[in-house]
């Protein structure tokens, strides 16, 4: 069996109870930054045009297999599945179900994986209820099943490793990890997806050191001429800093390794997302906007960065600007009290009543221990019977 490790229900929770030491939890973070032109195939999955969609992703294989310079769009491709949508899992489903192709079966573990992470929440783990936890084990398990699928029918497919790797480190697997990174590596030596999934594995969150990280890249750097995007890995180790950082408030800080990460690997989304964050921590809302705009040209849709322009935008009164990154946070699948919250508080400001008391129901059904929500909608409604 290609994925070599069979995490069984015991294993699974003596992992969970591993996770119960770590301090903090960053979600993981991908490939590299470069501008990307990839079609929409989550679309097409949507439409239920799978010959359609199983046409683009084998045109894109076919160029990838042959030239390492397709892979941020091969990725790219792959992560548009890499979203907690509901109506999203039935189309996939429908796709297994209809031809169980090698695509249908790795666009919906990856699926399935983003659900995992979603079931989990964001919550410290002492905070993280069971019942959370079994979600997030019982869509890991489908995503490992599925991944399983295709690495029988291509032994080559370098994306089913990197998610594989992603699930397995959330179970503490770190032997299974390590396994899949080599594997991904003796098939596909110059690529950088391994390499980035990999690195968030080892970050001293999950269990890992900076030394390994710092090996990792090194041991990569004899590649950087066949491969010219493996050089973002050099600002890795600083951007692990920055992270530690933020997690311990000190903005500032993470804000000066940030910018050495960016001088050191270049603009990369993740740097850009991590840097434009700290200037929005620290009120510096049109420099946050700059980088986030960045980062979403090199990385679109990623959620965090539109999370954190909606609300630089929304500080600096651009209420239109952060309605539109708020709706589509909540079209991929982001839906959450703060986010209907400040959505809310946006529409009331441009007069749109109608709207802004739909938002803070919601957000009052999603969190009705915040007394906040109740006080905006009195606010809403007092206002609306003025105009």
């Amino acid at each position: 069996m290609l994925l070599t490790t069979h995490c069984s229900v015991a294993l699974m929770r003596r992992c969970l109870a591993k996770l119960a030491t770590v301090l903090f939890l960053v979600l993981p973070t991908f490939s590299p930054a470069e501008e990307s032109n990839a079609p929409n195939v989550r679309d097409l999955v949507l439409a239920e045009q799978f010959a359609a969609a199983d046409a683009l992703l084998d045109d894109m294989r076919e160029k990838f297999m042959t030239d390492i310079a397709v892979e941020s769009d091969m990725y790219r491709l792959w992560d548009q599945f890499n979203r907690p949508v509901p109506e999203l899992e039935k189309a996939l489903t429908r796709w297994v179900e209809i031809g169980d192709s090698a695509n249908a079966r790795l666009a919906r573990g990856i699926h399935f994986t983003s659900m995992g992470w979603r079931a989990r929440g964001d919550a410290y783990i002492s905070a993280t209820a069971k019942t959370e936890l079994r979600g997030m084990e019982a869509y890991f398990r489908l995503a490992l099943e599925d991944f399983q699928a295709v690495l029988e029918r291509r032994p080559d497919e370098l994306f089913a490793y990197c998610y594989a790797m992603d699930v397995l480190m959330a179970f503490g697997a770190d032997e299974a990890v390590h396994g899949l990174y080599e594997k991904a590596l003796e098939e596909h030596p110059l690529a950088y997806t391994p390499r980035s999934f990999y690195l968030t594995s080892l970050a001293p969150w999950w269990g890992g050191s900076m030394q390994e990280i710092e090996q990792v890249v090194d041991d990569s750097r004899a590649l950087y001429d066949r491969n010219p995007e493996l050089r973002a890995l050099e600002g890795r180790a600083t951007s692990v800093l920055a992270e530690k950082a933020d997690a311990d408030g000190k903005f500032a800080m993470a804000l000066t390794l940030y910018d050495r990460a960016l001088q050191q690997g270049g603009p990369d989304w993740r740097y850009l997302t991590g840097r434009g964050e700290m200037y929005m921590r620290l009120d510096r809302f049109d420099e946050a906007i700059a980088d986030l705009n960045r980062a979403l040209v090199l990385r679109p849709d990623f959620v965090e960065a539109l999370e954190h322009r909606s609300y630089s935008h929304y500080a600096r009164g651009q209420n239109e600007s952060a309605i539109q990154d708020i709706t589509r946070i909540i079209e991929l699948g982001g839906s959450t009290a703060w986010l209907h919250g400040i959505r809310a508080d946006a529409y009331r400001q441009l007069g749109r009543f109608d709207e802004a008391l739909a938002d803070v129901t919601i957000a009052i059904e999603m969190d009705p221990s915040d007394d906040e929500y109740k006080r905006d909608r009195d606010r809403i409604l007092g206002e609306s019977r003025l105009h």
